[in-house]
């Protein structure tokens, strides 16, 4: 979102305006009780042109009988706003007497300021709005920026990811479930209350606003959190026969771990890997379960600090003490916990930032992948919200390297793949994921390498 400074310039304003009105006489006096309230003033845009500016008296006071406004454009290149012009006077004797402004789009400005002062004999007050300088078509709100699917564990999310390219204007924001999640106005965000489903109303068309779009109403699915067991040192008894993924949550010697494995992250990170996968494929990962709670085996690993500073260890040719990272942390949890573990594929959720440049890495074919949730590749904050990508990162890096196990390599055919990684030009803005869109490289085919709906990894 842009930001400027109009303090300089309402500053200014404000000193102006205050010797714009004055008592003269008690006679005079009497015609009014108070000053006016603010002005209300209306945002419109038509399907033309730039923002109209319209303003009226405020019945909640009493009623102006002069209301007079100015404004002020921004220049792309600066930080603050320029001259105001002079004022307009209007004379008003009803509360629907209405001035209006038609500002322009300008090439080279960004932003148009706006005030209007109600003034009548007992004093004057004014309000001041800014507003970008576009079109009604980048008001658009049709398409969701965050993800339809949410875990409980994102908290609240900011309202200005319902709005258009994050630019906030009076938007009316309603929820039609209350017991699951609610706007709190005041704090501007959309709080997650409950599991179920969130179904939001927006509506650019108030007392304050009006554009030719319609209210868009958005549901989000807000999961329940999946029952949480402590972390064992090895494999628990499985839930199911056959292939499946066994995950390991590892805290590197030296790096301070986060408890993403008690505190549920992994937990949400699996579920939501699968939700995305069976909307894509019509398929889930059979991740290791325990009493339908995830089966997460915790590792203290050998692999240091210093090792990380030392080498990219994401990079497939680096080595510590002759083999990869990958093989140095399955040759461990093996020493772990047993013999009997090398027979699953190995997810390892690694709690550091081990490569400025990758966030996972996996066998091609194998049954080794691992995911770096740190630094870069993962927000705590904000990161559940999927912006654009519609899929988290540290889902969506567990979802590419296992992926990356039945043989499939990095197609740089579609740049919005999930399966595009190092070798192939990369999209320099935010893109939905994607999974092999026309089934053309992985699916169904083996072109890029294999065919993952012959995978045994997948829940049965």
């Amino acid at each position: 979102m842009e930001r400027f400074n109009l303090r300089i310039c309402l500053l200014a304003l404000g000193l102006f305006l205050s010797s714009l009105v004055s008592v003269e006489t008690a006679q005079s006096a009497l015609a009014c009780t108070a000053p006016p309230e603010n002005p209300i003033i209306k945002t419109i845009w038509n399907k033309s042109g730039g923002p109209l500016f319209t303003a009226v008296g405020n019945p909640a006071g009493d009623m102006p009988n002069k209301i007079s406004y100015t404004y002020s454009y921004k220049k792309t290149s600066d930080k603050d706003f320029g001259e105001w012009s002079e004022w307009i006077d209007t004379d008003t004797t009803s509360f629907e007497d209405q001035i209006e402004f038609q500002s322009s789009l300008k090439q080279g400005y960004d932003w148009v300021a706006f005030s209007a002062n109600a003034i009548n004999e007992c004093g004057n007050r004014f309000l001041t709005v800014s507003r970008r300088l576009v079109s009604y078509q980048k008001l658009s709100i049709a398409k969701s920026q965050i993800a339809e699917d949410l875990p409980l564990a994102a908290g609240k999310i900011p309202i200005y990811f319902f709005s258009p390219d994050g630019y906030e204007i009076p938007q009316t924001l309603t929820s039609k479930n209350p017991g699951v999640c609610e706007f709190d106005l005041k704090a501007k965000t959309l709080e997650l209350i409950a599991p179920g489903k969130c179904e939001v109303t927006i509506s650019q068309n108030n007392e304050e606003l009006q554009t030719p779009h319609p209210d868009v109403t958005r549901t989000y699915n807000i999961l329940k959190p999946r029952a949480l067991i402590s972390s064992a040192t090895k494999d628990r008894r499985d839930d199911f026969k056959g292939s499946q993924i066994h995950v390991v949550y590892v805290a590197l010697s030296g790096v301070p771990s986060r408890g993403l494995d008690s505190r549920g992250d992994i937990s949400n990170w699996l579920d939501l890997a699968n939700i995305w996968m069976k909307k894509k494929l019509g398929k889930e990962f059979a991740f290791d379960t325990y009493n339908g709670s995830y089966d997460v085996s915790f590792m203290k690993s050998s692999v240091s600090a210093k090792d990380i500073a030392a080498k990219d260890l994401l990079n497939p040719k680096s080595k510590i003490k002759g083999i990869t990272i990958l093989d140095r942390l399955r040759n461990e949890f093996v020493k772990q916990a047993g013999s009997a573990v090398s027979k699953k594929y190995l997810l390892f959720v690694v709690d550091a930032a081990m490569s400025k440049s990758y966030c996972g890495l996996g066998q091609q074919p194998g049954r080794i992948a691992m995911a770096t949730p740190r630094g870069d590749c993962w927000d705590p904050t904000k990161g559940y919200l999927a912006q654009i990508a519609k899929l988290n990162s540290p889902s969506a890096t567990i979802a590419h390297e296992l992926i990356h196990n039945t043989g499939v390599g990095h197609p740089c055919g579609q740049q919005s793949d999930l399966m595009i990684g190092s070798g192939c030009k990369l999209s320099s803005s935010p893109i939905e994921i994607t999974l092999d869109a026309q089934r053309k490289l992985y699916v169904g085919t083996s072109k890029a390498g294999a065919n993952i709906l012959k995978a045994k990894f997948w829940k049965k």
